[in-house]
């Protein structure tokens, strides 16, 4: 079955990892060791083996720690936050979210701490902590206009609203809600322009090739012209030279 070859071949890909981890270590390699163990990880966090993932993940986020790899240990701990949040541990997930996030204000990455804020917000709304979950969606929200970020200002307008469903503001909860589908229509018309640029690229693409055959078609039949003139030059060649050795045979005999 399709399962079984698929779980062999993963099981296959971890074992060449834990290997070459297990080299590494014997070398005191640690930056190729954390980068195994992070390809581990992944493939453990896509076959949904969410606590090997996050055993792989955390043992990584130690060694770049030492390393003073600050962006990779940000990604690692956002990873095990996300890595909770789908194993529906919001509670599990708050305390590597927040190292993400004070990671992204240290290194003023706008667009990493915008997404980490709506994540940390989701894990508080699944906790039922819907003012908590408000408080980092507003800043999100701020975020998200400097940002001019069209799809994180509908993340946070659409949760805004369902936090304030929960907590009985049905006014302010509507007034988010039509926000969020008014930048829905947006991102529809973006989505159907960018298609609509996609198919004039596609089809200018067609024509250019359609062009270059067609010059390539010319070219062939140029050759196969010139070609064939030539081998009828070379068979009038060889009559002419025919015509003159009979000449002279005539007059030699």
């Amino acid at each position: 079955p399709l399962a079984a070859q698929i779980n062999e071949q993963v099981n296959k890909q971890l074992k060449d990892y834990e290997q070459k981890i297990l080299a590494y270590q014997e070398e005191n390699n640690t930056l190729e060791v954390a980068r195994y163990q992070i390809k581990a990880g992944q493939i453990c966090w896509d076959e949904r083996l969410y606590e090997k993932a996050v055993d792989y993940f955390s043992k990584a986020i130690t060694i770049n720690q030492d390393l003073g790899n600050t962006n990779a240990v940000k990604v690692l701990n956002t990873n095990i936050g996300l890595i909770y949040l789908e194993m529906d541990k919001p509670s599990e997930s708050i305390s590597y979210l927040k190292k993400a996030i004070q990671i992204d204000r240290n290194t003023k990455k706008k667009d990493d701490l915008k997404s980490d804020l709506i994540n940390l917000a989701n894990a508080y709304q699944n906790l039922g902590k819907f003012e908590e979950s408000n408080k980092h969606l507003e800043e999100a929200l701020q975020v998200s206009q400097e940002l001019s970020d069209i799809s994180g200002l509908k993340s946070c307008y659409t949760m805004l609203a369902e936090n304030y469903q929960k907590l009985g503001n049905t006014e302010k909860s509507y007034q988010y809600y039509e926000q969020a589908a008014s930048l829905q229509k947006h991102l529809a018309k973006q989505e159907v322009k960018q298609l609509q640029d996609q198919r004039q690229q596609a089809e200018a693409v067609i024509i250019q090739k359609s062009n270059q055959l067609k010059k390539t078609v010319d070219t062939l039949n140029q050759v196969i012209e010139i070609t064939h003139e030539r081998e009828l030059q070379i068979q009038l060649l060889n009559k002419d030279k025919e015509l003159k050795d009979m000449a002279l045979k005539e007059s030699q005999a």
